[in-house]
């Protein structure tokens, strides 16, 4: 249940329980936990909006006190905010107007109002949405970004593996003559590759080629 996510409008804070601190914690902790689709548990059908859970679950969840819930949960039943039903296996938290707060269609933007039945104040939590209602969106490949050609590097290098290559092609060369008769005309040059090692062995090539003319 830690995944996803809710909305949550601005005219929240016009809801009649906001500045009651561990009601307004109760509600949203109860609105977080809330199941958004029917399943079943156990054989029990806990149905979007509903909760199945205990008193000591919630102690652990909201960091609440058994007192300061009970108190809160009878604030919010007093206003039709939840229904609460209880037995000694367990306890089902019911969202009443889960399906206006969290609505299916994520084009719903702005909050629904209901009125409490014993304030005329709108309470207005938002229309909240769930990341599972919401497909993803196919990510795009990004396109690797092209390397640009530079000029010959200060700290280029001959590597093991090139003398490596440099063996297997039978040239009729010396491998450091060449590399420093290549490096001179490349820096004079002011010649500019993309993959300076490719350059080389290109370069180790045409000087093997003249040496047999």
């Amino acid at each position: 249940m830690s995944q996803g996510w809710i909305c949550v409008h601005r005219k929240l804070l016009d809801w009649e329980w906001f500045d009651d601190h561990n009601t307004f914690r109760l509600f949203m902790y109860f609105m977080l936990k809330a199941n958004h689709q029917d399943k079943k548990w156990k054989g029990i059908l806990i149905k979007r909006g509903q909760h199945l859970t205990s008193l000591d679950k919630i102690v652990a969840g909201s960091g609440l006190s058994k007192s300061q819930i009970r108190t809160a949960i009878n604030k919010l039943k007093s206003t039709r905010e939840i229904a609460h039903e209880t037995n000694a296996q367990h306890t089902v938290i019911t969202i009443i107007n889960y399906n206006l707060y969290q609505a299916s269609d994520t084009r719903v933007s702005t909050p629904v109002t209901h009125q409490s039945h014993t304030n005329d104040t709108p309470v207005t939590p938002n229309n909240n949405v769930n990341n599972e209602n919401k497909e993803e969106a196919p990510k795009q490949k990004k396109k690797p970004a092209k390397k640009r050609a530079t000029p010959f590097p200060d700290d280029f290098t001959i590597t093991q593996e090139m003398v490596d290559w440099f063996k297997k092609q039978d040239f009729n060369i010396d491998l450091g003559v060449a590399t420093d008769s290549w490096v001179d005309g490349m820096i004079s040059k002011g010649l500019t590759y993309v993959d300076w090692t490719a350059a080389w062995r290109n370069g180790m090539k045409n000087a093997d080629k003249w040496s047999k003319t």
